[in-house]
């Protein structure tokens, strides 16, 4: 034992702190982490028989460029002179910058408290200690400036090997292949851009997602919330009234009035808002829950993939045959039905429960895909064809950012409401149980488990994989209505004579 361990220290707890820098290091570097916890043994020894692991930070770097809330919880502890030592295996985990680790040092100085890692024990009050932490202090951030300077220089050889140019060949012939193929159309009396009305619809709309997102944290009561969404609301409000005033509108208001047009609107934020904005939460499901890496999740995700493929090359040939309402319309409601396939997960499901589902949604988003491009254009003079692919384009945005932050309310409130109930019946779990919630919602479940005791891991596994579940079937229900409702609509608005109507010259457009 250490003559600067004193009664006094053995009198008040001992807390270890526990770090690492990223999530990578906290999944595959599990012998750094054991020997971390195995500190618990030398406090010990040395005489604690109190002792807190502080480990929220796992993860997280110690550079300053995060919030630790661990780190921060650690140090009020001491402040308040409740702790009579603090441990790491290495007094780098505390901190990679001079503030933090001065703020330390000092405050442990000032209440009288040691710091122990596995070399030694240091009296911050004794000043031949106080010099060797500061030493260390410098070296740890000289260290992490050495790290960084480092990857800079990987950087920059990489580039000048030309391994960061991967893509530049595949838009470059995106480029060349669009000016030699792609005709170009031009307004015969253009006007200026429309700011205002730009700004209008980005605020607008900024203010809806941003409502959406922050009711999962807060509640649709809240003040800020209903704000936000009347904001949106005003704001929608003068965005129509700026756009029948002014002479060169963004958004041509009139084109609503042509059935096909704000059908074929229906269609694509009724596609986005439902399979796209669920593939997200496919993608957290797969990675998170089942444990597959990017890869293997993206691999499995290629059975939608595969049906688009295949159907859209079909759907393509029919566009010239069928009506564009008989390919829009059934193709939303079979993606409708697809989502319902999905359903009924639970915490022993695997992911071969989703291919039935995944496989009709591919035949679904096949069929709707290609003749969705002509409908938007297809109603339009030539001079407008610009304005109503990007209105279409638009209301896909729109509908996957309002579909992904509608349904992750939905979803967070779902695993929050099942993970507090399940866990508030299990020992060593119910005081976590927020903690837990807010990981299976911010897809970080793997670093919390993974900082649980061996025998609670398990019970939480099973735990958020329920509570996840959960969530998920309930918004599949959602997203399925919202593609039904949008099938429909566009099925009875969608008209093949207004395609005719739109053809250049007066003649008869193609029957669409």
């Amino acid at each position: 034992m250490s003559d600067k361990i004193r009664p006094q220290h053995l009198a008040r707890k001992a807390m270890l702190y526990v770090r690492q820098s990223s999530a990578y290091q906290v999944t595959h570097n599990v012998e750094s982490k054991k020997l971390q916890y195995a500190m618990q043994d030398r406090l010990r020894q040395l005489g604690w028989r109190e002792i807190e692991v502080i480990d929220e930070d796992l993860g997280r770097s110690a550079a300053g460029t995060q919030t630790r809330t661990g780190f921060e919880r650690m140090v009020a502890e001491v402040c308040l002179g409740r702790v009579g030592a603090v441990a790491a295996r290495e007094v780098s985990r505390f901190a990679r910058n001079s503030r933090e680790w001065q703020q330390l040092v000092e405050v442990c100085r000032v209440v009288d408290t040691v710091l122990i890692d596995q070399e030694s024990v240091y009296a911050p009050r004794a000043s031949n200690d106080r010099l060797l932490l500061g030493l260390k202090g410098s070296l740890n951030e000289y260290e992490l400036d050495l790290l960084r300077q480092r990857s800079l220089e990987a950087r920059r050889e990489k580039a000048k090997r030309g391994e960061l140019i991967v893509n530049a060949p595949i838009g470059i012939a995106a480029v060349i292949i669009a000016l030699a193929k792609v005709a170009e159309s031009r307004a015969a009396q253009a006007g200026r851009p429309d700011w205002l009305g730009f700004a209008l619809f980005t605020v607008a709309l900024s203010s809806l997602v941003y409502g959406l997102i922050e009711s999962n944290q807060r509640s649709f009561t809240d003040g800020l919330v209903l704000g936000c969404l009347a904001a949106a609301a005003v704001l929608l409000a003068v965005f129509v009234i700026v756009e029948r005033r002014s002479a060169h509108p963004m958004f041509d208001l009139r084109l609503l009035r042509l059935p096909t047009f704000s059908g074929g609107s229906v269609a694509a934020f009724g596609l986005s808002a439902s399979i796209f904005s669920v593939l997200l939460y496919l993608v957290l499901y797969l990675q998170d829950i089942l444990g597959y890496s990017a890869l293997a999740t993206g691999a499995r995700l290629m059975v939608i993939s595969g049906g688009i493929l295949v159907t859209s090359t079909v759907a393509g040939r029919l566009t010239s045959r069928v009506p564009a309402r008989l390919l829009v319309g059934p193709g939303l409601i079979i993606i409708g039905v697809s989502l319902l396939l999905m359903r009924g997960l639970d915490a022993g499901s695997t992911w071969t429960h989703l291919i039935p589902g995944m496989i009709v949604a591919g035949v679904g988003v096949g069929l709707v895909n290609p003749p969705l491009a002509s409908t938007a254009v297809g109603v339009v003079p030539p001079q407008q064809a610009g304005m109503a692919s990007g209105i279409n384009s638009t209301f896909r945005q729109v509908g996957i950012a309002t579909g992904i932050a509608l349904l992750g309310t939905l979803f967070s409130n779902d695993v929050k409401d099942a993970v507090l109930t399940r866990t508030a019946t299990v020992p060593g779990l119910s005081a976590r149980g927020p903690e837990i919630a807010a990981a299976v919602q911010s897809g970080q479940i793997g670093n919390v488990i993974a900082r649980l005791p061996a025998p609670a891991r398990q019970v939480a596994g099973t735990i958020t994989r329920a509570a996840f579940t959960t969530g998920l079937d309930r918004i599949l229900l959602v997203a399925a209505i919202i593609a039904f409702v949008a099938g429909v609509v566009s099925l009875a608005a969608i008209r093949s004579r207004d395609f005719a109507r739109a053809a250049p010259g007066g003649q008869e457009g193609p029957r669409k």
